[in-house]
């Protein structure tokens, strides 16, 4: 049951909103007392920093299998970098489809920065350490790519980190906002497209 708890609050979280999701509605939406819910957490706070920490966890581990799998494949850097991103908008979302049976329709970190006024420090500072350490390593995935291109002189690694974050969070909200759920799909493939013409030295 306390899976259950934990997967409905973080429904919520991605659904309506870190602020809105209180032990109350989680309690409401599955039907309990509140009495099942302060079993496991003495408040929403400390189930908020463990969706986060879990939320952390996974989502880098992804990373770290997919660049591990770019770097069986391919033996050159550039090409393990270009590799990773194709694996990354191909095999994760697909997975993430097969799971869930619908493309991802929100992320914990954006949905606990957005609400900053309505979540406590520390689970804000947990997202935004998460957003900063998704930037890192697809900064570190992305520097063999700049370094080897003659056309990158004004891009560089981080900034290009910072787009494909950027792409990852904006790309779900306008896709909820427009009915498409498939944007971010397309929109990851476009930027893999992006880098492979920086690799290659087109303009």
């Amino acid at each position: 049951f306390r899976d259950r708890l934990s997967a409905e609050a973080k429904r919520q979280f991605l659904m309506r909103g870190a602020a809105a999701t209180t032990a109350e509605s989680v309690t409401e939406a599955l039907g309990c007392e509140m009495s099942d819910f302060t079993q496991f957490w003495p408040s929403i706070v400390e189930l908020s920093h463990e969706i986060l920490e879990n939320y952390t966890a996974g989502e880098f581990a992804i990373i770290d299998k997919l660049a591990g799998e770019a770097k069986t494949q391919e033996s050159d850097p550039v090409e393990q970098a270009l590799t990773f991103f194709e694996l990354f908008y191909e095999d994760f979302l697909k997975e993430w489809y097969e799971i869930f049976q619908v493309p991802p329709t929100g992320d914990v970190f954006s949905a606990v920065i957005y609400a900053r006024e309505g979540v406590d420090s520390a689970s804000y500072d947990l997202a935004v350490q998460g957003v900063s350490t998704w930037i890192e390593r697809f900064t570190d995935i992305l520097n063999p790519v700049v370094a080897a291109s003659s056309t990158a002189s004004e891009e560089t690694a981080a900034e290009l980190a910072r787009m494909m974050v950027s792409i990852n969070m904006g790309a779900i909200i306008i896709g909820r906002a427009t009915n498409d759920p498939f944007l971010l799909t397309r929109q990851q493939k476009l930027f893999g497209d992006y880098l492979r013409r920086i690799a290659d030295g087109q303009p």
